[in-house]
């Protein structure tokens, strides 16, 4: 009898097997010798065998159902966050140069930083030229930085912070022998080696800095006492820097010390300036409004009425006139200066004014000659933003145009580090002046005083009409939420976290 097929049968049977290994042993077969027994132990072992396998599926199936559940999670996990499994390369490079700027606050690091990433985000990084056009270096640093932004930005222009100049590396103008053409923006705050950088180039010849639109010098802050470091920018290296090197595209001037001589050119094509006057020379105010035809917007701060350096010649007769100003920023110290600057300037096209601080100083209230001058001068328009941080100062302000026999329609106003009980004198101009307003906002804490202020001052901005002054911004908790819409239960109410 050939048994060579079930001898070569699946060796997972057991049953099988042992029955044929009772053959082999034997050499008689097991069921001829004692049946009934033989049928009973064959059966008991196939039904073993066939209750391991149903185990085994009630196991298999167990184990299929808690993959199909979790199968299930993560495909309802991945659609949840689809956005945040975008590949990286997919992602916009606004959100890349934020990641980027904010992993790398230095240039420096930004060069290593790359070499220490995914393969993925080091080939997107590299091959996006945009998120290497700004960096801040350092002396310190030396070149690299410098060298690997102008190769990575291709051709773009390249803006350009520097911290610290006293020992700049003699290889700067080297590393960067395009600045001419490459150069978008500089920002130096360092008073020490700019002549060197904007006068000459390796070839010793004038530069032209031909995609330079912005110039920031923040110098360092000097007592005005001692002043050898402002004398010091008006010596002939910086002012030939200025003067045989050219900026065509100039057009926003940011400059902490007014000691420093523009040329007239450079002024005539000005669109933005920015000035602290703290440290400044009168003359050089004189040159702004007599040449800066095409200013759009211009920022003073810093102002100190203590200064008597900075106050006006008693002869100073001149008028002058911004065509182009549109935006006006002016601290509301009381001086001098600010009066000349009102009396002896007009700006017919000034849309938007912000006054900054407040028309105190000390326990007198000094305000009251300068507001007025404020709107005979430069509020022509009748309609005009005004964001300020005192309430007093839009007293005076309705008050000075009271006197004027003139009524503003204000498309904006902004109180911000608002006093609570400003809130109750805010309601003063309006009880006595008909002001005609769009959006008003209030940055109050806390709100658990002021609310009883806001229904009065709703009040009375429906007794006078106040167009549009239905829709409150207000900065406060959550918490505080349902106490003001309590207090005002018919008025749109925006809040402005503050938690």
């Amino acid at each position: 009898m050939d048994l060579s097929p079930f001898v070569n049968a699946d060796e997972s049977i057991g049953s099988l097997r042992l029955f044929l290994d009772g053959l082999r042993f034997d050499h008689t077969p097991l069921l001829l010798c004692n049946p009934p027994s033989g049928r009973s132990n064959l059966a008991s072992i196939i039904q073993d065998d066939v209750n391991v396998i149903e185990n085994h599926l009630v196991a298999v199936e167990g184990l299929i159902y808690k993959l199909s559940n979790l199968r299930a999670r993560l495909l309802r996990e991945r659609a949840a966050c689809a956005g945040a499994l975008t590949p990286i390369g997919a992602l916009p490079t606004e959100l890349l140069g934020e990641v980027f700027r904010l992993a790398t606050n230095m240039s420096s690091a930004a060069v290593a930083a790359i070499n220490d990433v995914c393969q993925s985000w080091r080939s997107i990084v590299s091959a996006e030229p945009t998120l290497w056009t700004s960096l801040k270096v350092r002396a310190s640093e030396g070149c690299s930085p410098i060298t690997a932004y102008r190769v990575h930005s291709a051709s773009l222009p390249l803006h350009l912070t520097v911290d610290d100049a006293r020992n700049w590396p003699s290889k700067l103008r080297e590393s960067f022998a395009d600045a001419e053409t490459r150069l978008g923006s500089l920002c130096w705050s360092s008073s020490v080696n700019i002549h060197n950088f904007l006068s000459s180039n390796i070839r010793g010849q004038p530069m032209t800095f031909s995609a330079l639109h912005t110039l920031k010098l923040i110098f360092p802050q000097y007592c005005a006492a001692c002043d050898t470091h402002l004398s010091g920018l008006d010596e002939p290296p910086f002012w030939e820097a200025l003067r045989y090197s050219e900026f065509p595209s100039l057009r926003t001037l940011e400059i902490a010390h007014l000691s420093v001589w523009i040329p007239p050119e450079i002024l005539s094509r000005l669109e933005n300036i920015n000035l602290n006057f703290e440290y400044m020379r009168l003359e050089r105010f004189r040159e702004i409004l007599q040449h800066a035809r095409s200013l759009k917007s211009l920022a003073i701060w810093g102002m100190s009425p203590l200064l008597e350096w900075a106050r006006p010649d008693e002869d100073w007769q001149e008028t002058y006139v911004l065509p182009a100003l549109q935006t006006l920023k002016l601290p509301l110290h009381p001086t001098e200066f600010v009066q000349m600057l009102l009396k002896t300037t007009t700006c017919p096209g000034l849309q938007t004014l912000e006054l900054e601080g407040s028309v105190w100083s000390g326990s007198s209230f000094r305000g009251s000659s300068v507001l007025p001058e404020l709107i005979r001068s430069f509020v022509s328009s009748s309609i005009f933003f005004i964001h300020t941080n005192s309430v007093l100062s839009i007293i005076q302000l309705m008050a000075a145009l009271n006197q004027l026999q003139r009524t503003p329609k204000l498309e904006e106003l902004t109180l911000s580090k608002c006093k609570v009980f400003e809130l109750g004198l805010f309601t003063v101009p309006l009880r006595t002046h008909g002001l005609q307003l769009r959006s008003l906002t209030f940055c109050v804490s806390p709100v658990e005083t002021a609310s009883s202020f806001l229904p009065h001052l709703v009040e009375t901005m429906r007794a006078r009409q106040v167009a549009g002054a239905y829709t409150l911004e207000l900065k406060t908790n959550q918490s505080m939420v349902s106490l003001v819409r309590e207090a005002l239960p018919d008025v749109t109410v925006t809040f402005l976290d503050d938690s």
